[in-house]
């Protein structure tokens, strides 16, 4: 994984998945769609600053633990390229 859309994807679904929550769920707490969300956490898509920011206030948190969030999966996808791949796709480091 090496692009942004797959980091952003990868750290939205760590914070969701950190705090059992489902896809669904946060989807209808931010107004969103259970769809847009699951593009966003694939990686095929990436949410605009408004979109994020909902889904962000939905889950209890912010850009800031966003941005750590976003770190250690860059962190996470680095270490893996040098290993040779050691790290399923997702997990948290």
């Amino acid at each position: 994984m090496n692009n942004i859309k797959a980091h952003t994807g990868s750290a939205l679904r760590g914070l969701r998945t950190a705090r059992s929550v489902s896809q669904r769920e946060v989807a209808q707490a931010a107004g969103l769609t259970q769809a847009a969300v699951s593009l966003w956490e694939r990686g095929d898509t990436s949410p605009r600053v408004d979109q994020l920011v909902a889904v962000l206030d939905a889950l209890g948190s912010n850009l800031e633990e966003f941005g750590r969030e976003l770190q250690a999966h860059r962190r996470l996808d680095m270490e893996d390229m040098k290993d040779g791949g050691s790290h399923p796709e997702g997990a948290a480091p």
